[in-house]
């Protein structure tokens, strides 16, 4: 959760240097020991990216260890960030796209292997390969239907009013497979905005609600949204890219990266995956659709034994690397 653009980059940079030093058979990383030098460790990346403001949230079981938000949350006024700072998670926002349609599928109202042409006739998109490899809905969650992204034009629309109907309607061309749906991965923003509606259209509810009474409420999320909210205007970080000031910017298909979220609210989002979809005494989720979400199965290499947790293992042995990681396949 970060208020520019230069932040991923480092932070990908940083654990490529990490992984390599382990992997070379060299002196272990030595991380923070407290929360004091790890708010100093994520000052020093902070004024290094000259990156405004950052939100932290730590937790264990069902407890909170260290939320807050470092930086300044608008440089302007020199507003200080805090646990309350709002900022916009972009694709994180696609999760609850995947665990809404979960949900649905533990009710018995949807299944994964449910074709998308039957489901949403009224959603346009093109496969040639429609008879033999239909578009399926975890295609969609999946990023195997072989689509594109999302256009210029698309990202150039800024109109809250739109509907996610509306937003589909607006330029299907980037909805066209350019290979065999489930054969290849290609990350693109035009599939969980159509599982979205599919949600809609199963639930009778907009998806924003569904998603609200769902899940954000239960969880106990009280700012997260979809929109830019009256919470939002008092408590949003600004938006910079490249140390220039940004308008806030609706996004056409809100599913695919349109929330606006607290460290408060994310610290629950955290409880709720670590708990395996509990939160307190509230199974919201099973832990068998958890898993199916963090495992990837429709594309070539997912058919085979050949995974993530076959590279890291084969890694291991090779080098005699001492690090763990928790992988998944999707």
């Amino acid at each position: 959760m970060i208020s520019t653009f230069k932040m991923p980059r480092f932070v990908m940079i940083l654990l490529s240097l990490f992984l390599t030093m382990q992997l070379m058979g060299q002196s272990k990383y030595e991380g923070p020991k407290t929360i004091g030098d790890l708010k100093g460790k994520i000052e020093e990346v902070l004024k290094e990216t000259q990156t405004p403001a950052v939100g932290v949230a730590l937790v264990q079981g069902d407890s909170t260890i260290w939320v807050t938000s470092l930086g300044k949350a608008n440089l302007e006024t020199s507003v200080n960030a805090d646990e309350n700072t709002m900022f916009r998670i972009g694709s994180v926002s696609k999760m609850f796209v995947s665990l809404a349609i979960l949900k649905l599928q533990e009710e018995g109202r949807i299944s994964l292997d449910a074709k998308v042409r039957d489901l949403v006739p009224d959603v346009a998109f093109v496969n040639p390969w429609e008879k033999q490899a239909p578009i399926l809905v975890k295609h969609l969650l999946e990023h195997t239907t072989g689509w594109d992204d999302l256009q210029l034009k698309d990202y150039a629309m800024n109109d809250p009013k739109l509907t996610l109907k509306q937003g589909l309607d607006y330029n299907p061309k980037s909805r066209t497979s350019r290979w065999m749906p489930g054969t290849r991965m290609a990350y693109c923003n035009s599939g969980p905005p159509v599982a979205a509606y599919i949600i809609e259209k199963i639930t009778g509810q907009s998806f924003e609600d569904y998603i609200q009474n769902q899940f954000f409420t239960p969880m106990g999320m009280e700012s997260m949204t979809y929109f830019m909210t009256d919470i939002y205007k008092k408590n949003g970080a600004a938006l910079y890219q490249d140390d220039k000031l940004q308008k806030y910017w609706n996004i056409i298909v809100r599913p695919s990266g349109a929330i606006n979220a607290s460290p408060k609210d994310m610290a629950k989002m955290l409880i709720f995956f670590t708990n395996r979809g509990r939160i307190g005494s509230l199974q919201l989720l099973s832990e068998k659709s958890l898993e199916r979400m963090e495992t990837s199965t429709t594309t070539i290499g997912a058919k085979t034994d050949w995974n993530m947790d076959t590279v890291w293992e084969t890694t291991h042995l090779l080098t005699k690397a001492s690090f763990t990681a928790r992988t998944a396949a999707g």
